[in-house]
């Protein structure tokens, strides 16, 4: 009896951890390894160095970006900018930036849809991962600071626009759920391509087990579908 009644707590727990999963939380299945953009101080993940800022009316304006990323999805709403041969740091938010590149990464504000719990949308401050900007198939990555007890990490999310896409999707979403008919569908224009996701080639399927190792799959295919016709 006494064993029946920890595995019942247990299974309780492990219930109540699970409701009460974080949208962080959520996205880190698909968090690779903590990269260099940036590094961990103050309690931030900051990226920052000399760089080139765009704002939406097209003005280009070098000088140093700081992008400080907390764990809260505002902190990708605006970065400190200091314009070159100034000293003091302003504030430019989102509303006011098409991109910047800074240490050779570009980032971009990108509509997107963070979360499938979500309502609405929101624009946020995210690394472009395509190479040109007329691509049809963009990916970007959003990284967030994740603090707990233990330690600090910075967790990735990637997210996919296809042609139509009124937005960003995770890649988590249902959008692309079941892949292979829904991949398959957004490229079918590439009909040897589209062949290859509907047969679950290797390499070109989907396996919601494998979580961070599916990035490979988008990329793959994202490379192809760009350069296809061409």
């Amino acid at each position: 009896m006494k064993k029946w009644i920890m595995v019942l707590i247990a299974s309780l727990s492990i219930a109540s951890t699970s409701q009460a999963q974080t949208f962080l939380e959520k996205l880190q299945k698909f968090a690779g390894q903590p990269d260099d953009a940036g590094i961990i101080k103050n309690g931030y993940y900051s990226i920052s160095g000399d760089g080139e800022l765009t704002s939406t009316d097209g003005l280009k304006q070098r000088g140093t970006i700081i992008l400080n990323i907390s764990n809260n999805i505002n902190s990708l709403k605006g970065v400190g900018f200091i314009p070159e041969g100034e000293m003091k740091e302003k504030y430019v938010r989102i509303k006011n930036i098409q991109n910047f590149v800074v240490n050779g990464r570009t980032f971009e504000a990108v509509k997107t849809k963070v979360s499938s719990d979500k309502i609405g949308n929101e624009v946020i401050l995210m690394e472009k991962l395509h190479d040109a900007n007329d691509a049809k198939f963009k990916m970007y990555v959003m990284r967030l600071l994740s603090v707990d007890n233990m330690s600090t990490t910075v967790s990735r999310s990637y997210f996919a626009i296809l042609p139509d896409f009124p937005m960003a999707y995770g890649l988590e979403d249902l959008k692309f759920m079941p892949f292979a008919k829904k991949m398959a569908s957004y490229v079918e224009d590439c009909p040897e391509l589209s062949q290859k996701i509907k047969e679950k080639v290797e390499d070109y399927k989907y396996n919601m087990f494998k979580g961070a190792a599916n990035i490979d799959v988008f990329f793959k295919i994202m490379a192809e579908y760009n350069a296809c016709g061409k």
